[in-house]
């Protein structure tokens, strides 16, 4: 099965995402540790306002080692379009972070449950590859906003999944692709006009 070849993903090395891949659990894997030990030597409830409560590391630990496998699956899959891996260590950490230092308030208001974990920021990445796909990108799009409003639906559910992430990471990559998008265009009319007046 070559990965290069697959043109559907945009994938043209797949050494790349594989080690961005790996960079990123890595991190994960230190500050699950962290606070794996940290359980043994504090009381839960310090434990939880250090790393549950702390919008900088909540977005890394996890509540389990099965939640830990699903949330690395899913992310290895994410970074395999080439839209999604060119973004690199520093913005990847950014927007997991951003994600939550943006639902943070609503957590602290009561409004949302506190959340573990990165699925607000796979919700980021599949919408920027959804968003980014040419072919058929009209019924993929309606489909996948029927799914978003979905979502937006369940923010009021208390089943220990954190919608809101879903909601935020997928406003946040609209946002970006919509702004570089309008940017352009306004760019490439500038550009036409000034060609036929001259």
């Amino acid at each position: 099965f070559n990965f290069i070849k697959m043109n559907t993903l945009n994938i043209i090395d797949f050494k790349t995402p594989v080690l961005l891949f790996l960079k990123v659990i890595s991190i994960m894997l230190v500050v699950n540790l962290i606070y794996e030990i940290a359980l043994f030597f504090f009381e839960p409830e310090i434990v939880q306002y250090l790393f549950v409560w702390n919008p900088i590391l909540c977005g890394f630990i996890h509540s389990s080692p099965s939640h830990f496998f699903y949330n690395i699956l899913l992310l290895f899959i994410l970074f395999l379009p080439k839209i999604n891996y060119a973004l690199g260590l520093k913005k990847v950490i950014g927007y997991i972070i951003l994600i939550s230092l943006i639902c943070f308030p609503f957590i602290a208001l009561r409004i949302s449950l506190p959340f573990v974990g990165v699925s607000g920021f796979y919700f980021f990445l599949l919408t920027n590859y959804i968003l980014s796909i040419e072919k058929y990108k009209l019924g993929i799009r309606i489909l996948f906003g029927i799914f978003m409003f979905s979502e937006i639906g369940l923010m009021g559910n208390n089943d220990t999944v954190s919608h809101l992430c879903h909601v935020v990471g997928f406003l946040i990559a609209s946002t970006i692709y919509f702004k570089k998008n309008i940017n352009f265009e306004i760019v490439s009319n500038k550009y036409l006009i000034k060609k036929q007046i001259k």
